[in-house]
């Protein structure tokens, strides 16, 4: 999958959806207030994972949100409150991740060639991952679908992709990975010892690939080119 449009121009609609759920419960909650507790509490946990090299799921977030704004609330409300809130925030941003052009064909034509295929993603909320792919109709071409919340850690540490080829039965020297970073995919990869396909387009993680000391065994630009790669190797 690949955004339609960077994180800057999406992150708004999302944000305003989860206000406009909480202000229902209590009008006197700002927008600007709303705002800066979202800021403070999202840092907190964004320094955590990256200390401690993992994604912690978004629920835990907006739990301390709901804490915050509604203390006088019962507990069992609160969760509840908290998981709609988690809720309408992925599924109003998902729809901004599509699939690229020839991804249908392409999965359809390694399927045919009897390869297990899996998805590992860095996400903060894994069912909303799986519902993603169910509304966009591929979610059956994959065998397993890990993330990084799922798997207490996140690429490019290699025990992500350690963990999901042992649970998927596989050595690394029959696996190949596909994606569109140089940073995670790429690199992720190498680290376990894993061969690597970058797709390079227009996604700002890829750019000024031909520079970068970490190289991909294979680089493409066409999905429909990995079939012909898996078939040589």
């Amino acid at each position: 999958m690949r955004p339609k449009k960077p994180w800057e121009e999406t992150s708004a609609e999302p944000l305003r959806s989860v206000y406009t759920l909480l202000h229902g419960y209590d009008p006197k909650i700002s927008f600007q207030a709303f705002l800066e507790l979202d800021e403070s509490i999202f840092q907190k946990y964004s320094k955590l994972e990256a200390d401690e090299n993992r994604d912690i799921p978004d629920i835990v977030k907006y739990e301390e949100i709901v804490d915050r704004l509604f203390p006088n609330r019962s507990r069992a409300w609160r969760e509840r409150v908290a998981r709609k809130a988690n809720r309408v925030w992925w599924d109003t941003l998902t729809p901004n991740w599509v699939i690229r052009k020839n991804a249908r064909k392409t999965l359809a034509e390694l399927r045919s060639m009897k390869l297990q295929l899996a998805i590992v993603s860095d996400h903060h909320n894994h069912d909303a991952l799986t519902r993603h792919l169910s509304r966009l109709g591929i979610s059956s071409n994959f065998s397993h679908v890990f993330s990084s919340t799922q798997m207490g850690v996140r690429k490019p540490d290699r025990r992500i992709f350690a963990r999901c080829l042992s649970l998927m039965k596989i050595r690394r020297q029959e696996a190949i990975f596909v994606g569109d970073s140089l940073e995670y995919d790429v690199e992720g990869g190498r680290r376990a010892s894993i061969r690597t396909i970058l797709i390079v387009d227009e996604t700002p993680d890829n750019q000024g690939y031909q520079d970068a000391g970490t190289m991909a065994d294979f680089t493409i630009h066409d999905l429909r080119e990995i079939p012909r790669i898996v078939s040589s190797l």
